[in-house]
């Protein structure tokens, strides 16, 4: 019990904290988000602006406990962020979590209640899936497919 309440307060007070600000001064970069086009505080524009250690620091604040919902899953993938799924819904939610498990996406946890804080203490000691994965994921996936539907109606406006 005393683990679950020390893994409930680590949780969440780690996530109220922007751990690209706090890589950002403690390595003196400070402004090096705002340097990137997008300014998004995430892991690569903290790799990419404030070099390796800002943005190590970035990832390793990052973890993500979620059930398997396909877009937050395949988020935490591309960005190769640590990533324990919980308690799916029957349906597309049990096919997405073994998809992600299967390819080593993820650490499986359909029984949060009681594998949950094993899930976590794998991740701390180095057994879990806590790098990203062999397995290939296009990070310009939706950019890729928007240009696939531009292409497509305008093929379809200039045979109409």
């Amino acid at each position: 019990m005393k683990r679950a309440i020390f893994y409930t307060i680590i949780g969440y007070l780690s996530g109220s904290v922007l751990f690209a600000r706090v890589a950002e001064r403690l390595f003196h970069r400070k402004g090096a988000i705002e340097e990137s086009p997008d300014q998004n505080p995430g892991a690569f524009n903290a790799f990419r602006y404030g070099g390796f250690w800002c943005g190590l620091l970035t990832l390793c604040g990052d973890l993500l406990i979620t059930k398997p919902g396909g877009l937050s899953s395949t988020e935490a993938a591309v960005a190769g962020i640590p990533l324990i799924q919980t308690a799916p819904i029957p349906g597309c939610e049990v096919s997405n979590m073994r998809f992600f498990r299967q390819r080593g996406l993820s650490i499986a946890v359909p029984y949060p209640g009681r594998q949950l804080i094993a899930a976590c203490d794998a991740l701390l000691s180095g057994g879990g899936n806590d790098s990203p994965s062999e397995t290939p994921i296009n990070p310009h996936a939706a950019a890729n497919i928007c240009s696939l539907a531009g292409r497509l109606s305008g093929a379809a406006r200039a045979a109409g």
